[in-house]
């Protein structure tokens, strides 16, 4: 798994990064060929007049595969999007996931905080 490049990230599609066996290098040949893809898609897909039906399905599945976490009810995508999530959470998070204890351990320290409401 690459981390996700900035470019990608920019236009929302880290989960591209995040699926690609590429290697985590900076500067690799293919993350330039598929960020430089990716903008000149999305570029095509804005030129498209805003009542082409392909335009409105487009923006659709990028709108998914940007906030995946939106569109967990989707009955066709929702396995795909519940990937997405996670490996979305897992990189957000440094790949560790949240344990009972580490929730149970945000409660002691907000309850040692003199200033609560």
């Amino acid at each position: 798994m690459s981390l996700p490049r900035r470019a990608m990230l920019e236009m929302g599609l880290q989960i591209c990064c995040l699926i690609c066996d590429a290697e985590d290098e900076p500067k690799l040949k293919r993350c330039k060929k598929c960020i430089s893809s990716h903008r000149s898609l999305m570029g095509e897909i804005k030129k498209l007049n805003v009542e082409n039906p392909i335009r409105h399905l487009a923006m659709e599945l990028i709108t998914m595969s940007r906030n995946p976490h939106k569109f967990l009810h989707d009955k066709e995508h929702s396995n795909s999007l519940q990937t997405y999530q996670k490996l979305i959470l897992k990189h957000q998070r440094g790949g560790k996931e949240k344990s009972v204890e580490d929730i149970e351990a945000v409660f002691v320290a907000q309850r040692k905080n003199k200033r609560y409401s």
